[in-house]
């Protein structure tokens, strides 16, 4: 599966309590896919409620782009009925719609603000989209589906908007986001691109935090402030803790994990991993790695119910 995907990190930059390694690998020409906020600039591409009266945890993806589109697990979707986040990482093929699985991230609003999702500037913050991580997959290996627990992660957003002292009329994700803001020019600033970079690997005080490799520079780029913008939002908050590893530490316990083949509702094919080190996700298109993502490990999952098993080595 990852056995022959070479992945190396470069020296480290330093934000405040944040540290960010850029990842590398070897790679073949990559997939020509069309990222979210590329495509709905396109006008052909919409996300959309399914119906007048909604579900909170699904949405309708339209791609009219001659090309596959791929929306990232944990990316951020605001406007229509409630803003949302996407469950998973998933790849819609070119002139095809699929129906979304999402968790809703803005509990006190269920009315329209626009027909369309647009997309946010930011991702959910790493250590809830860890535990929505985990969740799903407690789901799925349990036989069920893409869904996270709603109720916790609105627990959650609650939780952290009250120790940041953030008023928020709708207990929207969005506005904690919003009083952390750090432009991408300050993050730039402090955490350059580095050429040849396809992904990040994150630390908090010291702690492992997270990891995202893309399937190019491009897209690497197109995510990379986005998503360091949230974790430059939980290095404020000190009641969170990660677990201390080495870096050179986690590409190695990936390595070694045991990974599961899962259904996708898009096309490609999605592999989730685990032990007790790290767990995370690997999504393929063609035979071509697209997407990985990792965080520390919350804690050792029973065994699924029976399904594909590969070897993560």
């Amino acid at each position: 599966m990852l056995e022959n995907v070479n992945l190396t990190l470069g020296a480290p930059a330093i934000m405040g309590r944040l540290a960010t390694y850029p990842v590398f690998r070897e790679q073949d020409a990559a997939p020509d896919l069309i990222e979210l906020d590329e495509a709905l600039a396109t006008g052909k591409t919409s996300i959309t409620e399914v119906s007048e009266s909604g579900q909170v945890p699904v949405l309708v993806v339209k791609n009219g782009c001659d090309r596959d589109l791929i929306l990232y697990d944990g990316e951020e979707l605001v406007g229509a009925k409630q803003n949302r986040i996407a469950n998973m990482t998933v790849i819609v093929g070119a002139g095809s719609e699929l129906h979304l699985p999402v968790s809703c991230v803005e509990r006190g609003r269920w009315s329209w603000k626009g027909r369309h999702f647009k997309s946010s500037d930011s991702f959910m913050y790493p250590s809830l989209r860890r535990n929505k991580f985990s969740q799903v997959s407690d789901s799925l290996d349990a036989g069920a589906s893409f869904a996270a627990d709603q109720s916790r992660i609105w627990e959650d957003i609650g939780g952290k908007a009250r120790r940041m002292n953030v008023q928020s009329s709708t207990e929207a994700m969005q506005d904690i986001t919003r009083k952390f803001h750090v432009s991408d020019q300050e993050l730039a600033e402090q955490i350059p691109e580095v050429p040849g970079q396809v992904g990040y690997l994150a630390f908090i005080r010291g702690g492992l935090a997270g990891m995202d490799v893309f399937a190019s520079t491009r897209l690497c780029r197109s995510k990379l402030y986005k998503l360091l913008r949230s974790y430059y939002l939980d290095s404020f908050d000190r009641s969170l803790r990660f677990p201390p590893v080495e870096a050179s530490q986690v590409l190695l316990q990936i390595q070694k994990a045991r990974c599961r083949a899962v259904q996708s509702p898009g096309i490609g094919d999605e592999y989730r991993f685990h032990n007790d080190c790290v767990e995370g996700a690997v999504t393929y298109l063609d035979g071509q790695l697209v997407h990985l993502t990792a965080f520390p490990a919350r804690r050792r999952r029973r065994e699924p119910n029976p399904g594909r098993r590969s070897r993560v080595s």
